[in-house]
């Protein structure tokens, strides 16, 4: 496998696990802090 496509998919994977990550931090803060809209 050339190196550029280990570099993209390492890429890729940073990138969804970092949004997965902020995501789910955020549905925790938010069901924390009473669910309030508007919050982010």
């Amino acid at each position: 496998m050339p190196e550029a496509l280990l570099w993209a998919a390492a890429i890729l994977l940073a990138v969804a696990a970092g949004w997965t990550w902020n995501g789910w931090r955020h549905r925790v803060a938010n069901r924390r802090s009473g669910n309030r809209p508007g919050t982010t």
